[in-house]
Parts: structure tokens; C-alpha cells; sequence
């Protein structure tokens, strides 16, 4: 039991040590790494924000005008059929 306690207290103590030192390298390198190319990175970034949302809008864009051509052309066959059933109609 005492062993146990004491390899249980000694591991978490190198753990805690360990894990403090490398995370403390591993942010510190991190950061440094992130802040030389975090214009790179935004940049890309915003630009693929922005194309995102561009692709959205265009696509929405494309989706509209498609259905507002579909609209015209069912009324415009809407308004031929009327007329030509006027014509047989009249005849």
C-alpha cells in the first residue's frame, strides 16, 4: 500500500512536472509559430470566409434568378395556352 501511495504521489508529481513543462514548450513554441503566420493564417482564412460567403451568395443568386426565369417561362406558357385557347374558342 505504501509503495503504491508513494509510485501513485511520485507519478502524479512527474506528471504534473512533465505535463507542465511540455505544455508550457509545446504553447510557448505554439504561439510563437501561430504569431509569425497569423496574417498568413487570417488571411487565408478571411479569404475563405469570404469566398464561402461569396459561393453562398452566388449560389443563392443563381437559385433565384433560376426560379424567377422558371416563374416567367410557366407564366409566359401560362399566357400562350390562354391565347391559343382564345383562338380556338373564337374559331
Amino acid at each position: 500500500m505504501l509503495l503504491a501511495g508513494v509510485d501513485i504521489v511520485r507519478l502524479a508529481g512527474v506528471h504534473a512536472v512533465l505535463l507542465a513543462g511540455v505544455h508550457t514548450v509545446l504553447f510557448a513554441d505554439l504561439h510563437v509559430v501561430l504569431l509569425e503566420y497569423v496574417l498568413t493564417l487570417g488571411v487565408l482564412l478571411i479569404k475563405g470566409h469570404l469566398f464561402t460567403t461569396d459561393a453562398h451568395v452566388v449560389l443563392l443568386a443563381k437559385v433565384l434568378v433560376h426560379g424567377f426565369q422558371r416563374e416567367k417561362q410557366a407564366d409566359e406558357h401560362e399566357k400562350e395556352a390562354t391565347s391559343w385557347l382564345k383562338k380556338i374558342n373564337t374559331e
